[in-house]
């Protein structure tokens, strides 16, 4: 007879998960009714901000061309005011040599409204007084007079008041007849002195006949100024003539042609890029205009310069572009050196390498596998 010993249940090994119940309590409804991980919203805010970045930089790039515009016009009107005020100072000394106090008080007149800040302003003004004081006839003694002149000044007394026969003192008619005679003589310049002396004492008089005339004088002065290269005085002229009657198509040629040149130069004094778009409208006049070859060396000198700020940047390629540019308005100059020397360091510069390179997927081989050969 065996004897099989029962073992008690306290001495029976227990597993420790007995008790634990093994029911899985994650669903697959659980699953996809999970919300969306994270991933989406951080693409969707990403792209937010790149939106309001890129909306941004197009703003601020808008209001700096707008401010180099209103630049651009502030200049040239400050440039434009400046030789009006400069041209009125330099008729000053012959008004004085000439003891012509009629335009000698015009001139101070139009500057102490139009520029009254002028520094030399208040000598000027004494100066015109002193030379309206020599005018002045002195007081002399003389004896007391006879019947007989007594009636030989009336005629005199007579002559004077038919002089000063307007309001300010000035006989308007005698002015006029001086200022046909200037236009006869093709004194632009001085006829359109005396004309503005008479509108300005009387603009009712002889109207139409006085517009006429200011609209020729001041056309043809422009004209002189154009052929002695100076557009911004000219065009000035041109738009007062406008004010008194039509002006020649040749006239408005000149002074569309004119105003090209001067934003030009104004922007490449400024640096703008709007300097070369503006060469080039002007060249596309045509050959033998005013400004053409003034125009065509310009636009070189602004390629060749925009060369050399790409070869200080080591923009290589760039900067041989801007050379060529140059090279094909003039076939020799400075630029054909430039150029050789650009484009040698263009096909000759060492490869530039991505620092990011260890980012792009699949440029690093996973650890124990070898890359194929060119990877």
């Amino acid at each position: 007879m065996s004897y099989t010993p029962q073992l008690d249940d306290d001495t029976q090994p227990r597993s420790p998960l007995k008790d634990i119940p093994l029911k899985p309590t994650i669903s697959v409804d659980d699953v996809e009714d999970a919300p969306p991980s994270s991933g989406c919203g951080m693409y969707a805010l990403i792209s937010v901000v790149l939106v309001v970045f890129a909306v941004a930089i197009v703003a601020l790039a808008g209001a700096a061309g707008w401010t180099s515009g209103q630049r651009e016009a502030e200049t040239l009107v400050r440039s434009t005011r400046d030789a009006a005020i400069r041209d009125q100072v330099d008729r000053i000394p012959g008004d004085v040599a000439s003891g012509n106090t009629v335009l000698l008080r015009t001139r101070l007149e139009w500057l102490a409204t139009s520029a009254p800040e002028y520094n030399d302003l208040p000598n000027l003004a004494l100066t015109g007084t002193a030379v309206y004081l020599n005018t002045l006839p002195t007081t002399t003694p003389t004896p007391s007079p006879t019947p007989e002149a007594t009636t030989e000044a009336a005629p005199n007394e007579l002559a004077i008041a038919t002089v000063e026969d307007s309001d300010s003192g000035f006989d308007v008619a005698a002015l006029y007849e001086q200022a046909q005679t200037a236009m006869n003589g093709s004194l632009w310049e001085d006829a359109i002195e005396l004309l503005d002396v008479v509108v300005g004492l009387d603009p009712s008089f002889r109207r139409d006949e006085v517009r006429r005339a200011l609209n020729q004088a001041l056309q043809n002065r422009a004209l002189e100024l154009y052929n002695a290269n100076q557009p911004a005085a000219a065009n000035i002229l041109v738009g007062r003539a406008e004010e008194y009657g039509q002006i020649d198509s040749g006239l408005d040629y000149e002074r569309y042609a004119a105003e090209l040149y001067l934003r030009a130069r104004n922007a490449i004094g400024l640096g703008s890029p709007v300097a070369i778009s503006t060469l080039q409208e002007l060249i596309s006049l045509g050959a033998g205009g005013r400004y053409y070859d003034d125009a065509m060396q310009l636009l070189y000198n602004q390629y060749v310069l925009i060369g050399d700020s790409y070869l200080a940047q080591t923009n290589y390629c760039s900067a041989a572009s801007q050379y060529q540019q140059a090279m094909n308005i003039f076939s020799s100059g400075t630029a054909n050196g430039k150029y050789a020397n650009a484009q040698n360091l263009c096909l000759n510069a060492p490869p530039t390498v991505d620092p990011n390179w260890a980012l792009t997927p699949g440029a690093v081989a996973p650890v124990g596998v070898v890359s194929p050969p060119g990877q």
